[in-house]
């Protein structure tokens, strides 16, 4: 199986796999600058609950599945 993460100026736009998978992406982004107070959370970092960092959190829904061409071409350049 092969997860592909699509960005565009940083930002993730997509992420699609070879295969069908029942799973949900979500995007922990560090870089905080720019964002509004809502936007960050407190995530934790280790087994240490005290231990957090300030982070946006951004649901980007289901994992989709690649475009037949993509995974041709993955394929051929692995």
């Amino acid at each position: 199986m092969r997860i592909v993460v699509h960005l565009e100026g940083g930002l993730v736009q997509s992420v699609s796999s070879n295969s069908p998978i029942d799973a949900e992406v979500v995007v922990i982004d560090y870089d905080t600058e720019g964002a509004e107070q809502e936007e960050i959370h407190r995530v934790p970092q280790s087994d240490d609950p005290s231990d957090v960092s300030d982070a946006c959190i951004g649901w980007h829904g289901d994992v989709g599945t690649t475009d037949n061409n993509i995974v041709a071409y993955l394929d051929k350049i692995a």
